[in-house]
């Protein structure tokens, strides 16, 4: 098991060998919640690792499906995450961090998309990683594939997500000073727009994977759901149910 393995390179330079090279040399690796030890940092914490989807080898940094788990959270909570690897929760962006900048590594940022009738989408980037804490962990695409649209960057460049660093309701880096305005509104905070939830928002933008309804009736006009807003079917963005952003190694050339 991972937890048996105390280097995080090594258990990734196995996952990223062939399919047949790798059950060559052990038996398939469930999924499940292991135990990593990033290189270069000084403790190890516990990951849920995704083994079936798209040949395995995948870090779940979020994971929402049935609702149980609260997305209104302060910094603090995602700086550390909160919920439940098993089921939904947001790994913290502090363990994100040391996983994507280790030493000499590369990773992929895979979202998979689910909407309430069960029409299935992915969004993916290629050289994903973040800026420490003191640059309010900043985020950094590569190359955009999928079916879903690239919503991070939007369709004009003032939605653009890419280098932007995240904000919560109680520390705003959305980049409306002192507000602003879309849709005949005036919003001071995207953080607040979207339910007190935790995202890189620039000038609010196209996505939002923590989004969260409003609590009782919901208020119309107010996009406060999980938001993915290129991904639409007639023209009209899909309503998601359910979403799994998760991290690989990328190969290297070394």
């Amino acid at each position: 098991s991972f937890s048996l393995i105390p280097s995080f390179f090594l258990v990734f330079k196995l996952l990223s060998q062939t399919a047949d090279s790798l059950m060559s040399v052990v038996p398939k690796i469930p999924s499940g919640i292991y135990i990593i030890h990033p290189e270069e940092t000084d403790s190890s914490f516990e990951v849920f690792c995704e083994m079936d989807y798209m040949e395995g080898g995948w870090t779940v940094m979020q994971r929402r499906t049935d609702g149980l788990n609260d997305f209104k959270r302060s910094w603090a909570d995602y700086i550390n995450g909160f919920g439940n690897l098993a089921g939904e929760h947001w790994l913290g962006l502090k363990k994100v961090f040391h996983i994507v900048n280790q030493k000499d590594a590369r990773f992929q940022l895979h979202i998979a998309l689910v909407s309430n009738n069960d029409v299935t989408s992915y969004a993916s980037y290629d050289n994903f990683r973040l800026d420490n804490e003191t640059q309010f962990f900043r985020i950094h695409l590569g190359r955009y594939a999928g079916s879903a649209g690239d919503a991070f960057r939007g369709f004009e460049q003032e939605q653009n997500q890419d280098t932007a660093p995240f904000s919560a309701a109680d520390v705003d880096n959305d980049g409306c000073n002192p507000s602003c305005s879309f849709a005949n509104r005036t919003v001071e905070s995207c953080s607040i727009l979207h339910n007190h939830t935790g995202w890189w928002f620039n000038q609010c933008g196209l996505a939002n994977l923590n989004g969260s309804p409003e609590d009782g009736e919901q208020n119309q006009g107010k996009r406060t759901h999980i938001l993915w807003d290129t991904w639409r079917q007639s023209g009209v963005p899909y309503a998601i149910k359910s979403v799994t952003m998760k991290i690989r190694r990328l190969a290297t050339n070394n």
